[in-house]
């Protein structure tokens, strides 16, 4: 790193009190809702252990952290993994300058570590930044490992996306069967999955919606992988069918897709757009309706693997 503060973050002390969950989904927790210089012990939030109690760490995952982030000082400085940290989540000062921008860097530099041939990729910082708000570094370094690995994340990040492809196609084949007007209004101002939906893809919806809210996500994608996923798109996209139906042009198109800032207010005005019925646009709503869509969860995993195949064999 560039200097001796910088280098301070990789030591493998610092991970006993620098970073702290900083949700408030454990009622009885009396920490600070923000920033915080006297932190309590680190512990995960109750949602959080439920992901850790599904997952598979390593005999020990303390240690073996602690050995990454070590390693990690030794390698050459990742300019662009500094640069993102510090404008992840710009509203929330844990981590614009806080210790979450610190612990965020830590992570992702361990895991680059972890796994030189997939490194970091632009979107990973969002999800990262989730996982530390719910849970303590190092359970977070491993639930991110547990995404990667078990639920195929990795396919999001490798050259040539093809990840993206992949999810960008099984979404589109949801839009022609569940809502084909839309879908065909799609094809005529030549608007693809890929355009407005890569941020969904590429950080589970984590850079669309504000943080305090990830838990819900999150929840759902530890439960039901890529299906909860797509049942969510599709959510989305049936509860702004009306409104996209009556744009007319490309461009007016994405940008009601694609808010440009994720500011309160737009986040507001994205919200306003998802209300349905007496549904007031509530995110823990829309993400339980989503989650209960009546899809055929076998024919989603069908579609998911041979369209992965597909895409492999091309």
């Amino acid at each position: 790193m560039s200097s001796n503060i910088e280098l301070s973050l990789y030591n493998p002390t610092s991970l006993k009190s620098e970073h702290f969950p900083q949700c408030q989904c454990n009622k009885s927790y009396s920490g600070p809702k923000c920033l915080s210089l006297t932190p309590i012990k680190p512990e995960c939030c109750k949602k959080a252990k439920k992901w850790v109690k599904r997952s598979k760490f390593p005999q020990d995952p303390k240690s073996t952290y602690q050995k990454l982030v070590t390693m990690a000082s030794n390698e050459s400085n990742n300019n662009q993994v500094a640069l993102d940290a510090s404008r992840t989540y710009s509203q929330v000062e844990y981590f614009t300058s806080g210790p979450g921008k610190y612990a965020m860097m830590r992570l992702i530099s361990a895991f680059c570590v972890y796994s030189p041939v997939l490194g970091y990729v632009q979107g990973m910082n969002y999800i990262v930044a989730a996982l530390l708000w719910h849970a303590t570094e190092v359970e977070a370094f491993w639930l991110f490992v547990v995404l990667v690995e078990d639920f195929e994340l990795r396919d999001n990040f490798l050259p040539g996306f093809p990840g993206l492809k992949k999810h960008a196609h099984v979404v589109d084949f949801l839009i022609n069967s569940h809502i084909p007007r839309l879908y065909t209004h799609f094809l005529n101002l030549s608007v693809s999955v890929e355009l407005f939906a890569t941020d969904w893809f590429l950080t589970l919806f984590s850079k669309n919606v504000p943080i305090q809210l990830s838990g819900y996500v999150l929840k759902h994608f530890f439960r039901q992988g890529w299906v909860f996923f797509y049942k969510l798109c599709l959510e989305i996209l049936i509860r702004l069918c009306d409104k996209l139906l009556i744009m007319r042009t490309f461009a007016e198109t994405l940008l009601y897709l694609k808010p440009q800032d994720h500011s309160p207010r737009q986040w507001k005005v994205f919200m306003k757009n998802l209300e349905k019925g007496r549904d007031k646009g509530d995110w823990e709503k829309i993400v339980k309706s989503a989650s209960i869509q009546d899809i055929d969860e076998n024919f989603l995993y069908s579609l998911y693997h041979n369209t992965l195949n597909h895409i492999n064999f091309l």
